[in-house]
Formats: C-alpha cells, sequence, structure tokens
C-alpha cells in the first residue's frame, strides 16, 4: 500500500506537487495531482521512482504496490489539463 509520506516524497523528486482534491460534493478529501495529462504525471511519477530506486532511498514505493497504485487512479478535467486522484489516499 502505498502511503502519502511516500508519495509526497516521490512527487519532490519528479517536480509534482500533491495536493487535497475533492472528487465530487460527497467525496472525501483525497490525494490528487494536477498535470498535463494522466499519462504525462504517470510517467514522472514512474521516472521519480526509478530514480529514487536506485538511491535505495527509504521512501521507495515497492513497484508491485505502484503498479496497483498507478492503476486505480481516477482523473477529471480542469479545463487545460487534468487532476489524477486517488480517493482512497485520504489527504488529512
Amino acid at each position: 500500500m502505498v502511503t502519502l509520506k511516500q508519495l509526497r516524497n516521490i512527487c519532490l523528486y519528479a517536480d509534482l506537487e500533491p495536493r487535497g482534491y475533492y472528487p465530487s460534493a460527497r467525496g472525501a478529501h483525497c490525494l490528487g495531482i494536477a498535470g498535463e495529462s494522466a499519462a504525462q504525471i504517470s510517467e514522472l511519477l514512474i521516472e521519480a521512482n526509478n530514480d529514487v530506486s536506485e538511491l535505495e532511498i527509504d521512501e521507495l514505493i515497492p513497484w508491485s504496490d505502484f503498479a496497483e497504485f498507478v492503476r486505480v487512479a481516477k482523473e477529471d478535467s480542469l479545463g487545460r489539463g487534468v487532476i489524477v486522484y486517488w480517493p482512497q489516499i485520504s489527504w488529512e
């Protein structure tokens, strides 16, 4: 299972800024990452996790967990970009 702390650390390496997101009026405040496209965000996260893997840093997300994490991501349009979010990861 990917934790919010792990993902925040990976985002630092990927030059992405995680943020809280409400997917709907009734949705829970969850983790989101805004960018140009879901593919761009996924690519940056994969590259960053690979870089961290090579450095053997504690924040590494195991590849088996990472694959599941990317697979369950949802996405919403923001007009000129998208937000990729994970309802199962609380922002609080």
